[in-house]
């Protein structure tokens, strides 16, 4: 069991790593250096290297994560979002699929599901893709927020306005479509 220290750390990573300061990021990583985060570690350091879109260097890092544990679901998302943007669609969605094959309700898999349903133009897979990442985690206003855009489009006003609304609620709103791409 991980101490509240350490997961904090490790949420705090997370975060550093979305809003691209790797640099603070990897100095929380190499204070991570018991045995049992070492997983964590190498995941991190993936999505470090897909944020500075190095795939080379994070499929390193994911590899080194599936010799710990061939099962790790958040190592083959991180591998999906590589393979959607390499634009290796159909590679992705069977990586993501593989996921929710283990793990049925797992948000995170089911949203990108849906944006790379949404990529590829099948809007109606994404819809259900995304609506089942909703019941999921009812407060992800971000892919609320996608199923909207999607909805908008598809002329479905009542529900894509009520969707699209979310935006104002996104800890990342920058008035851009939230997917997984660059």
């Amino acid at each position: 069991k991980q101490n509240k220290r350490t997961l904090f750390r490790k949420k705090y990573c997370h975060k550093l790593i979305i809003s691209n300061n790797f640099k603070k990021a990897k100095e929380i990583l190499n204070e991570l250096t018991e045995e049992k985060d070492r997983i964590d570690v190498f995941y991190y350091n993936a999505l470090i290297q897909i944020e500075k879109t190095d795939f080379k260097k994070a499929l390193e890092f994911i590899n080194e994560c599936f010799k710990i544990n061939k099962n790790f679901n958040v190592g083959y998302i991180a591998l999906a979002i590589i393979l959607e943007r390499q634009g290796k669609f159909k590679e992705a969605i069977n990586k993501l699929k593989k996921v929710i094959n283990i793990e049925n309700n797992n948000d995170i898999a089911l949203r990108n599901l849906g944006i790379i349903y949404s990529h590829i133009g099948n809007l109606d897979e994404a819809v259900i893709y995304l609506k089942r990442a909703i019941k999921v985690n009812p407060n992800d206003y971000e892919t609320k927020f996608v199923l909207g855009q999607i909805q908008l489009y598809q002329m479905n006003f009542v529900e894509g306005w009520k969707n699209h609304e979310s935006r104002w609620l996104c800890n990342n709103f920058k008035g851009k479509a939230f997917s997984s791409s660059k």
